[in-house]
């Protein structure tokens, strides 16, 4: 297993079985700024025969949580948590990959918790490549897969890096958050 000193990243598998590990700590985001955190492709070992069923975006201690802090899973982005200009109120990552905010999530002891395989956008490029609803069979279980669990595994598993983007929405104040960590 490969641990950076900047980021952990575990994903969760078939089996129970620990892939990749990686973090981001201690940020702040604000409204004039849209923010990568990117995942190196080359950190990944995940076990073969491995089969990815779930992934978990937690945003520990986030505060001023009001759902307009847009989030994409996207594909190559620079690595680490990288904030850039922002020179739009709009959403910059809208034409970049898979929306994860705005659906289904949870907000646990100040922690924003995202499940991947809760959040399926019928209108994802994932459609058009996989049969809508996707499942696999192991020999045990039936498992559904969402389109941002399937463009989560297609992006991590093509050796370039992967991530998520933000992009706060034009409120005036920040989101800060304590950790983050994608398992």
């Amino acid at each position: 297993m490969n641990i950076s000193r900047h980021n952990m990243l575990n994903v969760i598998v078939w089996a129970i079985v620990t892939c990749f590990c990686t973090s981001a700590f201690a940020e702040t985001m604000s409204s004039d700024r849209y923010y990568t955190w990117g995942i190196s492709g080359d950190d990944l070992d995940i076990p073969e025969g491995s089969i990815i069923t779930e992934a978990v975006l937690t945003i520990q201690g986030i505060t001023n949580w009001d759902n307009n802090l847009h989030m994409h899973i996207v594909d190559n982005p620079p690595l680490d948590f990288v904030a850039n200009i922002d020179n739009d109120s709009g959403d910059f990552f809208q034409d970049f990959g898979g929306l994860l905010s705005g659906y289904s999530y949870d907000l646990v002891d100040g922690d924003l918790v995202i499940t991947f395989s809760q959040i399926n956008d019928e209108n994802s490029w994932v459609w058009d490549i996989f049969d809508n609803p996707f499942n696999f069979q192991t020999d045990f279980t039936v498992v559904p897969y969402s389109s941002s669990l399937l463009e989560l595994i297609d992006y991590a598993g093509n050796s370039t890096p992967f991530g998520i983007g933000f992009d706060p929405d034009g409120n005036s104040y920040s989101y800060n958050f304590q950790a983050m960590t994608l398992i």
